[in-house]
């Protein structure tokens, strides 16, 4: 189903773009600099359909930086949180180990604590 959907949506949108391209080969000065009117060191030429898609392309890369970014805090907790379960787990070996040792096993318990001859046991 995923790739019927892929072709339905793909093979218009490639088509698209095959036609746009085709159809904005003409050249297009692109100026860094909005003081000058006329030819500047610091323009490009270059096809308007490259220009379009270079546009797209820093604005994907722009939007995963700034997604990135802001996701660092959450990146940071997942760290911390992972080194406190480390941290947990040892103590919880730690304990098993102090629980499963005989020369700690727990005495018999006490049974003054409670007389049996009240009736209450």
């Amino acid at each position: 189903m995923q790739r019927i959907l892929r072709w339905i949506i793909g093979l218009p949108l490639a088509l698209f773009v095959i036609v746009f391209a085709i159809s904005n080969r003409q050249r297009v000065a692109l100026r860094f600099d909005p003081f000058t009117s006329g030819e500047t060191p610091a323009a490009v030429e270059m096809p308007l359909w490259l220009l379009f898609f270079f546009g797209i392309l820093v604005g994907v890369v722009v939007g995963w930086i700034g997604s990135w970014v802001a996701q660092g805090k959450h990146r940071k907790r997942v760290r911390d949180l992972q080194g406190e379960v480390a941290r947990l787990q040892t103590e919880r070996q730690e304990l098993l180990k102090r629980v499963e040792t005989p020369e700690t096993a727990p005495e018999s318990p006490r049974r003054d604590i409670i007389p049996t001859e009240t009736g209450w046991i």
